[in-house]
């Protein structure tokens, strides 16, 4: 996705490029912001008295924690979003989430 996104940066004439800090700060809210607000959440849940368990919470939240998933760059073409953004989003959160998911995972 990538490949084919530099290939044709000669043709886009709209402007749009990939900046390095919408990469980092997309990168950010997916594999820190994510995972802390599901986990907020769920606490909230959990002492608002709702059904809960604190395994599922787990779950829950190794889930968010998890990195960005490849089919939203097929969703971003689709429906004609800056795709390259998106693809660098995932290459980005993919490599940085070997070591993010670990984190999260030993805390939960």
């Amino acid at each position: 996705m990538l490949a084919r996104e530099a290939l044709s940066a000669a043709d886009h004439r709209d402007g749009r490029r990939v900046l390095p800090g919408d990469v980092a700060w997309l990168t950010g809210l997916k594999l820190i912001a994510h995972p802390v607000l599901v986990w907020l959440l769920g606490r909230g849940a959990i002492l608002a008295g709702l059904p809960l368990a604190e395994a599922s919470l787990a779950v829950l939240v190794l889930v968010a924690a998890l990195p960005s998933a490849a089919n939203a760059s097929m969703l971003a073409e689709r429906f004609g979003a800056d795709n390259g953004r998106i693809a660098a989003v995932i290459l980005v959160s993919t490599v940085l989430g070997f070591f993010t998911f670990t984190v999260v995972a030993q805390l939960v």
